[in-house]
């Protein structure tokens, strides 16, 4: 824009409706420091500081999980669209928080998310369904936002309660895990006799900042 407020000219469309380059419209900018990082369509996250200066902040490399580039160009309306959906390779991303040297955010791969959580400090990354540590009494799936006390926030909303519900019925784990899915059990047979969501707060930063694996 001009400094009157004005548009110089029309924004840039980058990727359009095409699969791996369309965000997923959830949150992509992320406050951070003195400024914010924004979680672009491309493999770089830029960070613009209180005066609108920008910089890389990292660059994502998916290693053997890497999008294939003949499959770049396929938009969601395109008869091939469910088959590149099930490949086993990075879709999309979606959803950052960061903290000190942790970004943490959602990718999609072989038809559903995973919460991947990258280390700058190590320059390594990893992705999983859930995180647990001993902080934590349930697993902890995909945080929403951060507090400043060192919490992560999360929330088990009507759809993801109603799966974990079904989920009961076939479930087979091991005998040594049992102790952790009554506490699952419990917490999701009480919210949807109540009808609510549950909101999680989890003390777990400290922990992801000195032990991130």
């Amino acid at each position: 824009m001009t400094e009157e407020g004005k548009n110089k000219n029309q924004s840039l469309i980058l990727g359009d409706t095409t699969i791996y380059w369309l965000l997923m419209n959830q949150r992509n900018l992320e406050q951070y420091g003195e400024g914010a990082l924004l979680l672009s369509q491309s493999d770089t996250v830029f960070y613009f500081d209180g005066e609108g200066k920008v910089k890389p902040d990292f660059f994502l490399d998916w290693g053997r999980l890497k999008y294939p580039e003949e499959l770049r160009a396929i938009g969601y309306r395109s008869p091939r669209a469910p088959e590149v959906m099930k490949g086993n390779y990075v879709i999309g991303k979606d959803h950052m928080i960061a903290f000190g040297p942790i970004r943490i955010f959602r990718v999609f791969l072989n038809n559903h998310m995973e919460l991947a959580m990258a280390d700058l400090t190590s320059g390594k990354g990893i992705y999983s369904t859930q995180m647990t540590c001993e902080a934590a009494q349930i697993p902890l799936l995909y945080p929403i936002g951060k507090s400043t006390n060192g919490q992560l926030v999360g929330i088990y909303d009507l759809p993801l309660l109603l799966a974990m519900q079904e989920s009961i019925a076939d479930r087979q784990s091991p005998e040594n895990t049992n102790g952790l899915y009554t506490t699952m059990d419990s917490l999701t047979e009480s919210a949807l006799k109540q009808d609510r969501p549950v909101l999680w707060f989890a003390k777990i930063k400290k922990e992801l900042l000195t032990n991130p694996n």
